[in-house]
């Protein structure tokens, strides 16, 4: 089977034991919900020419399919069949597929019948196939993998002033076949390139000739960034162990603390023990899927057939960070409270001084009261990103390849920190939210968990308010504190 993904246009192929090709549309991901507990009978293709046993399939695009199919002398009257070069002989062949729709397409509907496919291009293979994948940076050309590892590189017909062939990749090579084949797009330094993975038969993953782990059982990849580009590997070893690998651990050869990827504790610089792996609950569950970007979420099977997710503090911690830096305030605040996670992090991830700088956006993005105060009340003096976070995130702040703001100098008293940030957070709600008993619920709590405690500046605020309670005179604030008492509990739980 092979899926292609795009935009407006999601497409499935799959080939039939029978040597048939079938092929279907189905629509938008967002309106899949709607197809469930419904039943699709979906036309196999019937062509004018035979294809062989199909083997492999991969889209190079929405309208060309990549095919290996062999034919051996159990095809019947296999000499006689002629191809687009001339009479036919045994063997593995790569081939073009143009695939069209004669019917006319619904919107919001699964298309399963009217597709056709013709072959514009075949080339014979020297040898057996193990795998094939698409080239995610081009949609012209794709990665073949040869019985023993050798990867070769197919450039279709249909790219411009560009021979059409087979190049051998000398970089990119397994040390033996490796049937579950991935080809990724990472960004080394300033340059995108693919970066081929592969896993054999004896559970080595591999990376262009290298052995990343001896004893994977299934693995897959994560991005964070709205480009497509991987920034994490996800790992499963036969110990039931989940490891999450940087990607540029692995361009730089920097796996040394990932413990050959062994259920090993490692002791930090204070004596406390820390793994680096999750435990999987369950023996034996592979890893199918992850959903990428702000889901962080990783997608289990396990061997009774359930589907369960997981979100590694690893890649969560990813996902706020990547928010933060690109100013998306309430989105991270929000993921932040979704898997209860330091409130810290948002403000120590650049360092205290970089966020007082957009301490108005925050509370602009925010817009809730309730979720800014729970903020102010989480304030603390450390930096939790060199104690409580230390070891899952990287400093600092960068976004590509441009750092976005090294962090400052740490300060010696961790009372600024939580002095400034409170203090521009009550700037910030003075000057954008309207005077309401929530708002000032809010300012008294900045005032409260200072350090030190602002005493003096609550009072003066409690005493304005009780003022206008008292007041005779139609004053239109009044009928904004309907519960002075209401207040003063508050701030003194709040103290």
């Amino acid at each position: 089977m092979a899926f292609c993904s795009k935009i407006s246009q999601n497409q499935l192929a799959a080939s039939l034991s029978d040597g048939r090709l079938c092929i279907v549309e189905l629509p938008l991901i967002d309106q899949w919900d709607e197809l469930e507990g419904q039943t699709f009978k979906v036309e196999a293709l019937y062509p004018g020419r035979d294809y062989g046993s199909l083997l492999h399939l991969a889209w190079l695009n929405s309208h060309v399919l990549l095919s290996v199919s062999h034919f051996g002398f159990a095809h019947s009257n296999c000499r006689k069949r002629t191809t687009l070069d001339g009479d036919v002989r045994p063997g593995y062949y790569l081939q073009e597929l143009e695939i069209r729709c004669s019917e006319d397409r619904i919107p919001g509907s699964v298309t399963c019948s009217g597709w056709h496919a013709e072959i514009f291009h075949q080339l014979y293979l020297e040898g057996v196939v193990i795998g094939i994948a698409p080239n995610p940076l081009t949609k012209y050309s794709a990665f073949l993998q040869f019985d023993g590892g050798k990867v070769f590189e197919y450039m279709s017909k249909l790219a411009l002033n560009k021979a059409v062939g087979l190049q051998r990749c000398d970089d990119m090579f397994f040390l033996s076949s490796c049937p579950w084949m991935n080809i990724v797009p990472v960004r080394a330094y300033v340059q995108e390139k693919p970066l081929v993975f592969g896993l054999d038969d004896n559970g080595r993953l591999q990376v262009e000739g290298r052995i990343l782990c001896n004893n994977c059982n299934s693995f897959s990849f994560y991005s964070n960034s709205g480009d497509g580009m991987m920034t994490h590997l996800v790992i499963a070893t036969k110990q039931d162990l989940l490891f999450i690998v940087d990607m540029g651990d692995i361009l730089h050869g920097q796996l040394e603390q990932y413990e050959n990827f062994l259920p090993v504790v490692v002791k930090n610089k204070k004596g406390d023990t820390e793994s680096i792996f999750i435990n999987l609950w369950e023996k034996g569950a592979q890893i199918i899927g992850v959903l990428h970007g702000d889901e962080s979420a990783i997608i289990l099977q396990t061997p009774r057939g359930n589907l369960e997710c997981v979100y590694p503090r690893k890649l969560v911690l990813t996902s706020i960070v990547n928010a933060l830096v690109q100013g998306r305030f309430r989105d991270a605040l929000l993921m932040v409270r979704r898997h209860r996670i330091d409130f810290n992090v948002i403000v120590d991830h650049c360092g205290w001084q970089a966020f007082i700088e957009s301490a108005a956006d925050f509370v602009r993005q925010v817009n809730n009261l309730s979720y800014i105060t729970e903020f102010v009340c989480a304030m603390k003096h450390e930096d939790i990103m060199e104690t409580l976070y230390k070891n899952y995130t990287s400093l600092p702040c960068i976004k590509g390849n441009k750092v976005i703001r090294q962090r400052e100098p740490k300060s010696t008293n961790g009372d600024d920190k939580v002095y400034s940030v409170l203090l521009a957070i009550r700037k910030a709600l003075e000057e954008q939210i309207e005077e309401t008993p929530a708002r000032e619920l809010c300012i008294l709590t900045t005032l409260a968990k200072s350090s030190p405690p602002a005493l003096e500046e609550a009072l003066r605020r409690i005493k304005v308010i009780r003022e206008i309670e008292l007041s005779t005179a139609a004053d239109p604030r009044q009928a904004s504190y309907p519960s002075f008492r209401g207040i003063i509990e508050a701030f003194v739980v709040a103290f």
